[in-house]
């Protein structure tokens, strides 16, 4: 969608001239990038860029850090609720107790390719105040899609798995489609919430992190009260197997990949 692989490269826009005083000011940037955010080669990426969409992705990338922090207890937030499914809606022996801890770590190198498209979303700063999580699904930006990305890089510790963009055929969509947005990645979640069941797969979704993510953070910053149920636009879940797979972007991009 916004690029399938991520990110110790990035392929941007062609590299643009630039006055003395301008060209100082990105090597500025792109010090304090090398220094901030080690794990991502910040030199291609400033070239193949032009100044101000490097400038707009050295700060995406730092709100994106913000975005990841891990909460306290990520099980009780609606973010997990709405895109995990509590386990309040399960069987005890049909959640996510036991399921195991995965903690994300960076192995080899990978690439995103970010197109047009991903220009247009926006900072997660910069979104108009919503009133409900009814309205999540307009509330993607620059931080969601690269946290989205990051998922995708490397392999989760202790397990063979990664975070990939999964397929499911969904009650409300009659063929298989792609699980992404809000409202796909909530009903996801919750497939099996009916016979009182997790769908564990969904532990696999990239775009279910970065919906929980980004669901939790305008439920803090709009004060939503938000409980992670009841909306048909996103209704969703959770799952403490999880928990460490929502590391923060600092961990991804320490000096040697390692969390």
């Amino acid at each position: 969608m916004y690029g399938r692989r991520l990110f110790l490269c990035l392929f941007l826009l062609p590299f643009s001239f630039c006055s003395p005083v301008e060209n100082a000011a990105r090597e500025d940037v792109l010090a304090k990038a090398t220094k901030n955010y080690q794990g991502i080669n910040w030199d291609l990426a400033a070239n193949d860029c032009g100044g101000s969409r490097f400038n707009t992705l050295v700060e995406a990338t730092r709100m994106a850090i913000q975005l990841t922090e891990r909460p306290s207890q990520p099980v009780s937030t609606p973010g997990w609720n709405r895109f995990f499914l509590s386990d309040k809606h399960i069987k005890k022996r049909e959640g996510w107790i036991g399921q195991g801890t995965h903690y994300a770590k960076v192995l080899g190198k990978w690439e995103i390719h970010f197109c047009d498209q991903f220009w247009a979303v926006g900072h997660l700063k910069d979104k108009r105040r919503k009133n409900s999580p009814q309205d999540l699904e307009t509330l993607k930006s620059f931080e969601h899609v690269i946290a989205h990305e990051l998922l995708h890089c490397g392999v989760v510790t202790g397990s063979s798995q990664r975070a990939i963009d999964k397929k499911a055929t969904l009650p409300s969509w009659p063929t298989e489609v792609d699980v992404y947005g809000a409202s796909r990645c909530s009903e996801y979640a919750w497939l099996y919430a009916d016979k009182k069941k997790a769908n564990f797969v969904v532990k696999e979704n990239a775009d279910n992190y970065a919906w929980f993510y980004t669901n939790n953070w305008f439920n803090k910053q709009w004060n939503w009260h938000d409980d992670g149920e009841g909306d048909e636009a996103s209704v969703g879940g959770g799952g403490e197997d999880v928990a460490y797979y929502l590391g923060t972007l600092a961990k991804v991009t320490s000096p040697h990949g390692r969390s």
